[in-house]
């Protein structure tokens, strides 16, 4: 879980700090496509959901996990990261961590 989260944090002040500058921008985007494979790999796998969702604190890590697909899909696009409908990132109205 605490893995996620802090997946989850760096992705999210990387892309929101391209906002500003964008130095080193296919840096991040080359960054956030590898936290993208290991998050499917590891994470979102068969056996990567009973190892991370299934614990205490599943649901905080099933929100990490979705938060940073989501700050992916807003950075990279929904051609990029696909989803079945496109997912909406909350964590700027409503911060969980």
């Amino acid at each position: 879980m605490r893995r996620t989260c802090l997946v989850e944090v760096e992705i999210y002040l990387m892309t929101r700090t391209l906002r500003y500058c964008e130095h080193r921008l296919e840096d991040v985007r080359n960054s956030v496509r590898r936290i993208m494979d290991v998050l499917e790999r590891d994470v979102f796998s068969p056996e990567g959901r009973k190892q991370t969702f299934s614990k205490h604190d599943g649901v905080h890590s099933l929100t990490a996990a979705i938060s940073i697909v989501a700050e992916a899909q807003q950075f990279l696009g929904a051609s990029e990261v696909v989803t079945d409908w496109p997912l909406k990132l909350v964590l700027d109205r409503r911060p969980f961590i």
